[in-house]
């Protein structure tokens, strides 16, 4: 059987210093007693660099109306993908494995500029091990999700049991910071390969 061709994915940078990997020297450097993400805006979220202390501006945090209508966007696209195929998820998640591997450089920069993690750590811990779950996913999610045979028990002979595993719908993940890249598609992932959104 032929394999379907596996599509590339540009990622655009949000501005020329992510692109470049340079930073303005000239950055303030944040009171590492005194930093924290609340020294923001109301509705801003301040990042830094925990290794040099090096302000790296402020990101905006979503809205309740915000997070709401982010999450009816993914309901309403959940409605088709329960419908996907084994074949389309494993295509899709091919896709993105080509994304993470084809972007790298990029994933460690940022999870080191985030965590303040050494990159080794940063592509062991956060790029491979993200490729090798989608890489298990793709061989062997399947087996793990098709319809199973169950011993109904001695009382229960003249009966079967079955179990049949069914996308839930939106799932939604609250994780922590240290691993950044990973913690985010480690239950993303498998979610998707389930069906969910």
């Amino acid at each position: 059987l032929l394999q379907r061709s596996v599509p590339r994915v540009e990622l655009v940078f949000e501005d020329e210093a992510e692109e470049r990997d340079v930073f303005d020297n000239g950055r303030p450097k944040l009171d590492s007693r005194k930093a924290s993400p609340k020294n923001a805006p109301v509705g801003h979220i301040r990042c830094w660099d925990p290794c040099t202390m090096q302000d790296l501006g402020m990101v905006k945090a979503f809205t309740p109306t915000e997070v709401h209508a982010s999450m009816a966007r993914a309901k309403s696209a959940q409605a088709t993908w329960k419908m996907s195929t084994f074949a389309q998820r494993r295509h899709f998640l091919n896709v993105l494995s080509r994304c993470i591997t084809e972007n790298m450089d990029a994933i460690v920069r940022v999870a080191c500029r985030d965590s303040g993690k050494a990159k080794v750590d940063a592509f062991m811990g956060e790029v491979l091990v993200t490729l090798e779950k989608i890489r298990w996913l793709v061989s062997r999610g399947e087996g793990f999700l098709v319809p199973e045979y169950r011993e109904s028990g001695l009382l229960n002979l003249h009966k079967t049991s079955r179990v049949e595993y069914h996308p839930v719908g939106l799932v939604g993940a609250i994780v922590p910071w240290n691993y950044p890249f990973h913690n985010v598609f480690n239950p993303l992932v498998a979610a998707v390969f389930a069906g969910n959104a």
